[in-house]
Protein backbone atom coordinates (compact mmCIF):
# COMPACT_ATOMS: atom_id res chain seq x y z
CA UNK A 1 0.00 0.00 0.00
CA UNK A 2 1.39 3.16 -0.87
CA UNK A 3 1.13 5.95 2.45
CA UNK A 4 2.81 8.77 3.45
CA UNK A 5 5.62 7.17 4.95
CA UNK A 6 6.40 5.40 1.59
CA UNK A 7 5.67 9.02 -0.17
CA UNK A 8 8.26 10.86 2.07
CA UNK A 9 11.00 8.21 2.00
CA UNK A 10 10.72 7.77 -2.20
CA UNK A 11 10.65 11.61 -2.52
CA UNK A 12 12.83 12.98 0.29
CA UNK A 13 14.73 10.15 1.00
CA UNK A 14 14.81 10.05 4.59
CA UNK A 15 15.60 13.14 6.54
CA UNK A 16 19.25 13.95 4.95
CA UNK A 17 20.44 17.02 4.29
CA UNK A 18 19.97 17.64 0.39
CA UNK A 19 22.92 19.27 -0.90
CA UNK A 20 21.75 21.65 -3.63
CA UNK A 21 19.09 25.11 -3.18
CA UNK A 22 17.16 22.92 -6.18
CA UNK A 23 17.18 20.10 -4.25
CA UNK A 24 15.97 21.67 -1.10
CA UNK A 25 13.11 23.83 -3.09
CA UNK A 26 12.01 20.41 -4.82
CA UNK A 27 12.06 18.86 -1.06
CA UNK A 28 9.67 22.32 0.14
CA UNK A 29 7.45 21.73 -2.86
CA UNK A 30 6.82 18.22 -2.12
CA UNK A 31 5.89 19.11 1.42
CA UNK A 32 3.61 21.64 0.39
CA UNK A 33 1.66 19.58 -1.82
CA UNK A 34 1.72 16.88 0.41
CA UNK A 35 -0.20 19.38 2.86
CA UNK A 36 -2.16 20.28 0.39
CA UNK A 37 -3.42 16.95 -0.02
CA UNK A 38 -4.53 16.86 3.29
CA UNK A 39 -7.19 19.07 3.02
CA UNK A 40 -8.50 16.44 0.09
CA UNK A 41 -8.78 13.55 2.32
CA UNK A 42 -9.73 15.55 5.28
CA UNK A 43 -13.31 15.55 4.90
CA UNK A 44 -13.25 11.53 3.98
CA UNK A 45 -14.54 11.78 0.67
CA UNK A 46 -12.39 12.55 -1.84
CA UNK A 47 -14.41 14.24 -5.16
CA UNK A 48 -12.92 13.92 -8.71
CA UNK A 49 -13.16 18.19 -8.66
CA UNK A 50 -11.06 17.90 -5.49
CA UNK A 51 -8.44 15.80 -7.61
CA UNK A 52 -8.40 17.95 -10.61
CA UNK A 53 -8.09 20.95 -8.83
CA UNK A 54 -5.39 19.56 -6.68
CA UNK A 55 -3.67 18.48 -10.05
CA UNK A 56 -3.74 21.86 -11.48
CA UNK A 57 -2.81 24.06 -8.61
CA UNK A 58 0.53 21.10 -7.61
CA UNK A 59 1.35 22.16 -11.65
CA UNK A 60 0.64 25.61 -11.40
CA UNK A 61 2.52 26.30 -8.55
CA UNK A 62 5.35 24.03 -7.75
CA UNK A 63 7.87 22.15 -10.38
CA UNK A 64 6.61 18.47 -9.21
CA UNK A 65 7.10 16.53 -12.45
CA UNK A 66 3.92 14.50 -13.56
CA UNK A 67 4.62 11.27 -12.06
CA UNK A 68 5.01 12.65 -8.72
CA UNK A 69 1.89 14.64 -9.03
CA UNK A 70 0.07 10.99 -10.18
CA UNK A 71 2.10 9.35 -7.03
CA UNK A 72 0.44 12.20 -4.84
CA UNK A 73 -2.90 11.20 -6.49
CA UNK A 74 -2.48 7.60 -5.80
CA UNK A 75 -2.24 8.44 -2.01
CA UNK A 76 -4.85 10.77 -2.23
CA UNK A 77 -7.17 7.90 -3.30
CA UNK A 78 -5.60 4.82 -1.57
CA UNK A 79 -5.15 6.39 2.05
CA UNK A 80 -7.26 8.05 3.80
CA UNK A 81 -6.86 5.97 7.24
CA UNK A 82 -3.29 6.55 7.91
CA UNK A 83 -2.78 9.03 10.13
CA UNK A 84 0.92 10.86 10.41
CA UNK A 85 2.34 13.52 11.70
CA UNK A 86 2.57 16.57 9.55
CA UNK A 87 6.04 17.92 11.24
CA UNK A 88 7.80 16.05 8.79
CA UNK A 89 5.97 18.17 5.88
CA UNK A 90 5.58 21.34 8.08
CA UNK A 91 9.28 21.48 9.23
CA UNK A 92 10.33 22.05 5.43
CA UNK A 93 8.12 24.38 4.73
CA UNK A 94 9.07 26.10 8.39
CA UNK A 95 12.67 25.76 6.75
CA UNK A 96 13.06 26.95 3.13
CA UNK A 97 9.59 28.78 2.50
CA UNK A 98 9.70 32.63 2.76
CA UNK A 99 6.52 34.13 4.71
CA UNK A 100 4.64 35.49 1.81
CA UNK A 101 5.06 31.39 0.24
CA UNK A 102 3.88 30.11 3.31
CA UNK A 103 0.32 32.59 3.07
CA UNK A 104 0.68 31.28 -0.49
CA UNK A 105 0.50 27.60 0.68
CA UNK A 106 -2.62 27.99 2.82
CA UNK A 107 -4.53 30.28 -0.03
CA UNK A 108 -3.91 27.01 -2.14
CA UNK A 109 -5.30 24.88 0.86
CA UNK A 110 -8.30 26.92 0.54
CA UNK A 111 -8.81 26.50 -2.79
CA UNK A 112 -9.12 23.06 -2.70
CA UNK A 113 -10.99 22.99 0.36
CA UNK A 114 -13.31 24.90 -1.78
CA UNK A 115 -13.14 23.40 -5.22
CA UNK A 116 -15.85 20.65 -4.65
CA UNK A 117 -18.17 23.12 -3.75
CA UNK A 118 -18.71 23.26 -0.07
CA UNK A 119 -15.96 23.64 2.83
CA UNK A 120 -16.42 21.12 5.04
CA UNK A 121 -15.40 21.59 8.88
CA UNK A 122 -12.84 18.85 8.17
CA UNK A 123 -10.85 20.80 5.58
CA UNK A 124 -11.11 23.88 7.96
CA UNK A 125 -9.57 22.34 10.87
CA UNK A 126 -6.98 20.74 8.61
CA UNK A 127 -6.00 24.23 7.36
CA UNK A 128 -6.13 25.59 10.21
CA UNK A 129 -4.09 23.57 12.30
CA UNK A 130 -1.33 23.67 9.51
CA UNK A 131 -1.50 27.48 9.27
CA UNK A 132 -0.58 27.28 13.04
CA UNK A 133 2.55 24.95 12.51
CA UNK A 134 3.70 26.99 9.80
CA UNK A 135 3.33 30.46 11.68
CA UNK A 136 0.63 32.16 9.62
CA UNK A 137 -0.66 34.96 11.35
CA UNK A 138 -4.56 34.49 11.76
CA UNK A 139 -4.98 38.00 9.62
CA UNK A 140 -3.19 35.61 6.53
CA UNK A 141 -5.15 32.97 7.45
CA UNK A 142 -8.36 34.50 6.97
CA UNK A 143 -7.57 37.12 3.75
CA UNK A 144 -6.47 33.85 2.36
CA UNK A 145 -9.41 32.24 3.10
CA UNK A 146 -11.14 35.53 1.57
CA UNK A 147 -9.41 35.59 -1.66
CA UNK A 148 -9.88 31.67 -2.20
CA UNK A 149 -13.54 31.74 -1.33
CA UNK A 150 -14.04 34.88 -3.61
CA UNK A 151 -12.43 32.96 -6.76
CA UNK A 152 -15.40 30.22 -6.15
CA UNK A 153 -18.52 32.68 -5.39
CA UNK A 154 -17.45 34.54 -8.65
CA UNK A 155 -19.20 31.00 -10.10
CA UNK A 156 -20.88 29.42 -7.47
CA UNK A 157 -23.06 31.02 -4.66
CA UNK A 158 -23.31 27.83 -2.37
CA UNK A 159 -19.57 27.80 -1.79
Amino acid sequence: MFSLGNFFAKYFGGETQKETADDRLHEAQLASAALMFEVIRADETIQPEEIEAFRKRVSRHTKLTSEEIDDLVELAKNEAEEAVSLYQFTSKINRYFSPKERVSLIENMWYLACSDGKLDKHEEHAIRKVSELIYVAHADFIHARKRARRHFLESDPEV
